[in-house]
């Protein structure tokens, strides 16, 4: 569900205390990525483009990080990386990112109330 009204940027820096500079630099990612939506006029902010339970933290992350890393790791690719001689740490690592990964992807921006 919408929210009513638009995110305006400039209370939501002063209540969360974020430079509001960085903020705009994030939603204009997210609006160039199709998140969020850029409402002008009176009341002027920021409104979720798709519904919060078809956005992933995931789908944000891989949106400001600027690359599709998280979403295009798999387990074959860490597989194969270990088999070149790659340090067993690295290896690790990798498996550790994947699993992550996966995780951020199974977590909406849909709030649960009630719980």
């Amino acid at each position: 569900m919408r929210p009513a009204k638009p995110l305006v940027l400039s209370q939501l820096a002063e209540k969360q205390a974020i430079y509001l500079s960085y903020l705009e630099q994030v939603f204009a990612s997210l609006r160039r990525n199709g998140f969020v939506l850029s409402v002008r006029g009176p009341g002027d902010g920021y409104l979720l483009e798709k519904p919060a339970d078809k956005i992933t933290t995931g789908d944000i992350i891989s949106a400001l990080d600027g690359s599709s890393q998280i979403n295009n790791f798999s387990q074959k690719e860490s597989e194969q990386a270990y088999l070149v001689d790659q340090p067993i740490v690295q290896h690790i690592w990798a498996l550790m990112s994947q699993r992550v990964a996966r995780m951020y992807h199974q977590v909406s921006l849909q709030v649960r109330h009630g719980r």
